[in-house]
């Protein structure tokens, strides 16, 4: 009697501090993986642990008050409570969500339907202290309402694909065979094993399937962990092909690279070649590369953006009249100075039109804030003279921004052909703050600019001199008031060599 009453102590023991080991074992590893169907298993312990340690065949003060108290209605309370954590923990193990999610939804409603309602009912019962009630609605609804889940439920995961369902299907009937050997017992005291209690074979068949489901979690990590594996695999190997393909791209562009650069260098030296054919002596030489300077030096980076920064200012206040009217006259411009740019000479009346598209679009980028004068003599016809490309531009613009942009107040620049004699004087004069103190500005790069300006200026003058028999000279003359500068005076003078 007493070797029965050990053996019996020692397995509800065993069977106990195993499901306590599978408790925290399985809490740890849902806290540090986030894996739902570890939380689902450690509550379906927890739960089953405390209901079956209210069984157990250990004497205890506690034990006999709480079975002889009202508060044992919470016994077949846990039994739902781990019930239905056991059909939650099926649902992530199998990962239903994925592979069935109309089961998984079937199960999940009906549990919370089921715990909501049990809760309700279970507390009900609790104050009007109606323990038969409860008793026989979880024996004559809960079980055969959870059973038909349950078949259901076994019904379905047999179509899906994988071994973790065999996990399922052994523990349940492992516990299913011993539960229901313990409902024999309770009606029968032969008994056919060694089991001499009632409550003793449920106690085992709670080992084996927390074993057993145990050993399903272990094979689902190793399942997981199989496949992460495999998917690092194929990005390692994803990486490394993506990384050949580059390569072969590098090398293929490269490759092209260097054909387009040999091709580049062919056209290059054959354009360098036919550049040098065309440009015979030094002189078309001399006068070729100038062109390029004064094309460079009218349509300068910074009057093309101040040009652009304009037009955009019009159009972020939405003035699209002014926006349009500006663009096209940026764009006349820009087609004045490269068709001029085709001769090496224009007539007076183009580089007076030049001057006036340019000055206009300066205007109107500083508010029309300069009186600008153009007049011609009567007796002259600018039609018939022909001076220098651009050759006028560059002093409007050093009177313009070295001189009067500085100013305030009133502001003039004035331009004024006439006839003196038998030259032709071309003078321009504006109010604005003198060389002197132009020359003062801190400016270096601004000073560069205007003195380059002018140097280009005598090279092309020196040119047309030799060339023809008209003689192109300027001079700039400094104009003070009361020995306070008022301004600068440009006079250019077109006469006969003879003169």
């Amino acid at each position: 009697m007493y070797q029965e009453i050990t053996l019996r102590a020692m397995i509800w023991a065993f069977t106990i501090n195993s499901l306590v080991i599978f408790f925290i074992i399985s809490t740890l590893i849902s806290f540090f993986s986030n894996e739902k169907s570890f939380r689902y298993y450690s509550l379906y312990i927890f739960f089953i642990t405390i209901y079956i340690y209210t069984k157990s065949p250990f004497e205890s003060l506690f034990i006999q008050k709480y079975a002889n108290s009202d508060f044992f209605l919470l016994n077949w309370y846990l039994q739902i409570l781990y019930n239905l954590c056991y059909l939650g923990f099926i649902t992530y193990f199998l990962n239903l969500k994925a592979s069935d999610p109309k089961l998984n939804n079937i199960i999940l409603r009906s549990s919370n339907l089921l715990l909501v309602g049990y809760t309700v009912f279970f507390v009900f019962c609790l104050i009007i202290q109606n323990q038969p009630l409860f008793v026989n609605s979880f024996l004559f609804v809960f079980i055969p309402t959870f059973l038909l889940l349950l078949f259901y439920t076994f019904f379905k995961i047999s179509f899906l694909e994988g071994k973790l369902k065999y996990y399922v299907y052994t523990a349940s009937i492992s516990y299913f065979i011993l539960a229901s050997y313990t409902l024999y017992l309770s009606f029968y005291s032969n008994s056919i094993l060694f089991f001499k209690n009632s409550t003793d074979p449920v106690a085992l068949g709670l080992f084996l399937e927390g074993l057993i489901f145990s050993f399903g979690l272990a094979y689902k990590i190793k399942s997981i962990n199989k496949q992460k594996m495999i998917a690092q695999k194929k990005i390692i190997l994803f990486q490394n092909n993506e990384k050949l393909i580059k390569e072969e791209h590098q090398r293929h562009l490269e490759k092209q690279l260097q054909i387009r650069e040999a091709e580049l260098l062919e056209i290059s030296k054959k354009a360098e070649k036919e550049k040098l054919d065309a440009i015979t002596d030094s002189y078309e030489g001399r006068l070729a590369l100038l062109q390029l300077k004064t094309l460079s030096n009218q349509m300068n980076p910074h009057f093309i953006f101040n040009a652009l920064n304009s037009i955009k200012a019009y159009l972020i206040v939405n003035d699209q009249k002014n926006a349009i009217f500006y663009l096209n006259q940026f764009a006349k411009l820009v087609r004045h100075i490269l068709e001029s740019l085709r001769e090496d000479y224009i007539t007076l009346r183009e580089e007076l039109d030049i001057i006036k598209i340019y000055m206009n679009l300066e205007n109107m980028r500083f508010g029309y804030s300069i009186d600008f004068q153009l007049t011609i003599s009567d007796d002259i016809n600018p039609d018939e003279i022909r001076i220098p490309t651009l050759i006028l531009q560059p002093f409007i613009e050093n009177a313009l921004v070295h001189g009067l942009l500085p100013k305030s107040g009133e502001r003039t620049l004035v331009v004024d052909v006439y006839k003196k004699d038998e030259d032709i004087i071309i003078m321009i004069v504006d109010n604005g703050i003198g060389r002197e103190a132009s020359n003062r500005s801190k400016n270096e790069k601004v000073i560069v600019k205007k003195s380059i300006g002018l140097r280009i200026i005598n090279e092309r003058l020196n040119l047309y001199n030799k060339k023809h028999d008209f003689l192109l000279k300027y001079d700039i003359e400094d104009l003070k008031r009361e020995e306070v500068a008022s301004g600068t005076k440009v006079c250019l003078t077109i006469s006969e060599r003879g003169n």
